[in-house]
């Protein structure tokens, strides 16, 4: 795969955020791509440099923490985003410390992941130009 433009990265256990996101996004024209596993969210990652990788920690705490450490190691450039049971809140941070950038709790509604989204998306954008400038 060549590199292809930022998108929403959704690994989900079960189709969720990927429809709400879907639906907050369409009028922004960002792609949401949805991934059933660990080894896709990190080739997305890959493919896709400077992704929103939003994770359901649905899909199972040692799945997303060994995803994020990878994506950490192989430097994928991917802003991860994920997102969490209330009775996970103890892994808030070893989940920051492998590079969440956000961790939402999983009543958060579509309109904010959304809304969170767009944000680290143009956040990225703006430092691509800023150093590209240079």
């Amino acid at each position: 795969m060549s590199n292809l433009a930022p998108a929403v990265i959704v690994y989900e256990k079960r189709p969720r955020w990927e429809a709400e996101l879907k639906r907050h996004l369409a009028a922004d024209r960002l792609v949401v791509r949805p991934c059933r596993s660990g080894a896709d969210l990190l080739e997305l990652c890959r493919a896709m440099p400077g992704s929103v990788a939003v994770i359901d920690l649905a899909v199972g705490a040692e799945a997303a923490l060994h995803c994020l450490e990878q994506a950490l190691l192989r430097r994928l450039g991917s802003l991860p985003l994920v997102i969490s049971p209330s009775s996970a809140r103890d892994l808030e941070w070893p989940l920051r410390e492998l590079g969440a950038l956000a961790v939402l709790p999983d009543t958060a509604r579509g309109e904010s992941v959304a809304r969170l989204c767009r944000m680290m998306l143009n956040a990225a954008r703006s430092v691509v130009a800023i150093a590209s400038r240079r």
